[in-house]
């Protein structure tokens, strides 16, 4: 009798490799993509775990804690929260006496409820001690004992923490005083300076409490101006002092009328009125036979004050006997002898006209960025005024303290929500998508007779601007979150603009984000990253790619972090920092693996692979992961089916000269789809950039039903 042997299954070998970033499409991912890939990054070719990130100096934010009193041992237990914020009141503590004898002291963390489960003896009875208790290190609180630590401790109910606090931080920015960089911090109703390092906070003095709202600032001409929708305040030296002082109290004073005559008439307008404070001045021809002199009327009921140029050409002050603010009336205690020099002025009467709607015209303004003629950013451009929602206005060149009366715009009929810069030195003005109006204007800027002016031309109806904070440049690439997604405005070769879509990837995830109207941009390095709710979603400049799915030119590879609680974003000195609702100001740091102190979970997903057939069964022989050499690095690597998440093996490597290779060979069985997961919560840094899978045909595939 013959037997013939059966020949082995054909081994096949699918590897990946080159990976990209998420795709939360419905369409089935390119498998370069993961479609579900939480708080990693790609480094230059292989994905590896975000950075962590920490506070850095002062933490504005106030501990809540508990004092547990043991009076039978006269001992005392101090917790208090290492965050500091109102949300450190939820934390609770219990000492709960175990039904068992022999127990170890044990302590359960469950949803910010710290368990002391205490230790017993052969009889049941309680022999943990105050100093075992306050030795048991975890996340959440510190301890601090007092008095005698050797005595047993008592069962104690469940008590929550308290006296914790938050200071939202609405606004940081760096500042060069003196030659040394420090920062100014918009602290919920007050204004800080801190020091290089972040630490030392000053209350900068002001008069009246700021909005406790998110605020923007700009720079111009050496000051720091901010807008928090209440005063306008510009930080910088004034003589030789550092400080803030408001606008509308130093706010540049115009001339607006020249050659004029003692008795009122004649003269020629000169300046505006400035919108953001009240004085003006009016300059005379002085002739030397009156002391009365008639300034425009009427005017507030404060004495006006008054200088006069000598014949030497010298700056005198000249005293005013009395005024009649109704009438203009203005009358010195001495005649102004008439000017040498015909028909130069000499006598200037400085005087306040208030007009309470005109200075809140700026003071309410939410919104600001800079621009000028040619692409210059020589001038503040403001809007977001509640009462004037359609209007913007614009500083005079390099003088954010002077707002002429005539430098403002009306502009459609529906609020302004945003600015943003265009690549070709155009302005871009956002709305939100309304019936009545355009969702996008353009500003240029031209000469006409001899003066700046910026003419808006109106653009189309089409996907409007949902987040004023949510602007940014991307190398040259300006984008924007509308109600589609992040969009850019794309110009062309006939002087046309295009809002290209960028956010194929992600916009099914991120349009389910509430309230994105609260979302926050930023551009770092090569990155755009867009903060809500805690999560962060990051465009990469470095990887695009043409998606014939998508109506646009091309797309952005996209990243999904989360417990990010970002406020503001801060970039400083080639580093990233944001600042939170509770008060901190958190640096990323690329060597770290926690978010405060509590190690990140990371995970990347394959796509659902068909190995290449859609008929046939697979037989999965081996799994083989290549990580980067170097490195530390600690995952698990699981594999899914179906609803089903089956961990196969956990890695632990150690630093090597060499690439390190992970490879499981438990079979997975007569498979049609399968995904790989790699995910991980420990202190180290996952990365991997090959994953290769052996397996062999297992015949026709039967189906699930």
């Amino acid at each position: 009798m013959r037997f013939s042997i059966p020949n082995s299954p054909k081994e096949y070998t699918k590897r990946i490799s080159d990976f990209l970033g998420v795709d939360y499409t419905s369409v089935l991912p390119n498998e370069r993509r993961s479609t579900r890939l939480i708080n990693m990054i790609n480094n230059n070719g292989y994905l590896e775990t975000r950075p962590g990130y920490d506070t850095i100096g002062y933490e504005f934010g106030k501990a809540a804690s508990l004092s547990t009193n043991f009076t039978d041992i006269n001992s005392n237990i101090t917790f208090t929260s290492i965050r500091k914020s109102e949300k450190s009141n939820d934390i609770s503590i219990s000492f709960v006496k175990p039904d068992k004898n022999n127990q170890e002291l044990k302590l359960l963390i469950e949803d910010k409820h710290l368990i002391f489960s205490l230790s017993t003896d052969e009889n049941g009875n309680i022999i943990t001690t105050a100093a075992e208790i306050a030795a048991l290190e975890n996340t959440l609180v510190t301890f601090h004992l007092e008095g005698d630590d050797t005595g047993v401790v008592e069962e104690l109910e469940e008590t929550n923490l308290s006296g914790g606090e938050s200071y939202r931080i609405n606004g940081i920015w760096n500042v060069d005083k003196q030659g040394q960089n420090v920062f100014v911090v918009h602290v919920k109703n007050k204004l800080y300076l801190l020091d290089s390092s972040f630490n030392n906070p000053e209350e900068i003095e002001m008069t009246e409490q700021l909005n406790d709202n998110i605020s923007q600032a700009v720079y111009l001409n050496n000051k720091l101006v901010i807008f928090d929708g209440k005063r306008v305040i510009a930080y910088g030296e004034f003589g030789n002092t550092w400080k803030a002082n408001y606008i509308d109290e130093i706010g540049y004073v115009p001339t607006t009328i020249i050659g004029r005559n003692p008795d009122g008439t004649g003269g020629t307008t000169y300046e505006d009125i400035n919108l953001i404070q009240p004085y003006r001045i009016n300059s005379f021809l002085a002739n030397g036979t009156t002391d009365k002199y008639f300034v425009e009327a009427p005017f507030d009921d404060e004495k006006p004050t008054a200088t006069i140029i000598n014949s030497s050409g010298e700056v005198q002050e000249l005293t005013i006997e009395s005024y009649n603010h109704l009438t203009g009336e203005v009358k010195f205690t001495t005649i102004p002898p008439a000017f040498p020099v015909v028909g130069r002025d000499s006598v200037f009467i400085r005087f306040k006209v208030t007009n309470e709607e005109t200075i809140n015209y700026i003071n309410k303004s939410t919104i600001v960025t800079t621009f000028g003629y040619n692409g210059n950013n020589n001038r503040l451009f403001v809007t977001g005024n509640s009462d004037f929602p359609n209007v913007d206005w614009f500083s005079e060149v390099d003088d954010p303290t002077y707002f002429p009366a005539q430098n403002y715009t009306r502009i459609g009929f529906e609020p302004i929500q945003s600015y943003l810069r265009l690549n070709d030195g155009t302005l871009a003005i956002l709305k939100k998508t309304s019936d009545t109006d355009a969702t996008v204007y353009y500003r240029k800027s031209m000469i006409y007779n001899g003066q700046e002016v910026f003419p808006i031309a109106s653009g189309v109806k089409s996907i409007g601007n949902i987040s004023k904070y949510a602007n940014a440049n991307l190398l040259n690439d300006p984008l924007t979150l509308c109600e589609l997604g992040v969009y850019s405005i794309v110009g062309s070769e006939y002087q046309e603009k295009f809002a290209m879509e960028r956010s194929y990837f992600i916009k099914n995830k991120l349009l389910k984000e509430e309230n994105l109207e609260n979302a926050i941009a930023v551009v770092f390095r090569d990155k755009y990253y867009l903060a809500i709710n805690n999560n962060v979603y990051i465009a990469d400049a470095r990887y695009a790619s043409r998606v014939k799915d998508s109506n646009s030119d091309f797309q952005y590879e996209w990243y999904y972090w989360e417990n990010i609680p970002v406020r503001v974003w801060l970039t400083y000195n080639n580093e990233l920092y944001f600042c939170t609702e509770d008060g901190d100001i958190c640096k990323f740091d690329n060597n770290s693996c926690y978010d405060y102190n509590i190690p990140i979970y990371q995970s990347f997903d394959t796509s659902f692979l068909d190995l290449g057939s859609i008929t046939s069964a697979k037989t999965i022989k081996r799994v083989t992961v290549i990580s980067k050499p170097d490195e530390e690095n600690e995952f698990t690597l699981s594999y899914l089916t179906q609803d089903e998440v089956n961990d196969i093996i956990t890695s632990n490597f150690d630093y090597t000269d060499f690439p390190h290779t992970l490879q499981e060979k438990e079979k997975i069985k007569k498979l049609m789809f399968v995904k790989f997961r790699l995910s991980s919560n420990k202190p180290k840094k996952m990365n991997f950039y090959q994953i290769a899978i052996d397996f062999v045909l297992a015949g026709h595939y039967r189906g699930e039903w």
